[in-house]
């Protein structure tokens, strides 16, 4: 699986984004985004997406125009994910999970991006 936890797509990723399966953790939630966005799982980007997030966009024809012509797909290729620690939030429906995304510049700049993902679950 791309989000690097050593099983399959079929065991790990694949059952989040065919819908087969709800995410219950914050981890589940990254590594599902993480490989979303290696495949340019343009619909399970939008879905998980929360509507409080700065990134969410009612318009989801422009927004999947924009991830998928001038977005992430096109600037960068994902090479690696290192999620990290674990936080509850206020409560039972919010947590925290903190993660570094190594992503390659398709202009060949390279980096990383570290970042925290908050999850709420409705």
């Amino acid at each position: 699986c791309p989000c690097g936890s050593g099983k399959t797509h079929g065991e790990c990723c694949g059952p989040f984004l065919s819908g087969e399966k709800k995410c219950l953790t914050p981890s589940d939630v990254l590594r599902s985004r993480y490989t979303a966005f290696t495949w340019r799982n343009i619909k399970y980007i939008m879905d998980t997406t929360h509507e409080t997030c700065r990134d969410y966009r009612e318009d989801r024809v422009a927004w999947a125009n924009d991830l998928n012509k001038g977005g992430m797909f096109d600037s960068f290729t994902f090479v690696k994910l290192d999620p990290s620690k674990e936080e509850d939030g206020k409560n039972e429906n919010e947590s925290f999970i903190e993660f570094k995304v190594t992503l390659r510049a398709n202009e060949d700049r390279g980096g990383s991006v570290a970042g925290q993902e908050t999850i709420i679950s409705e």
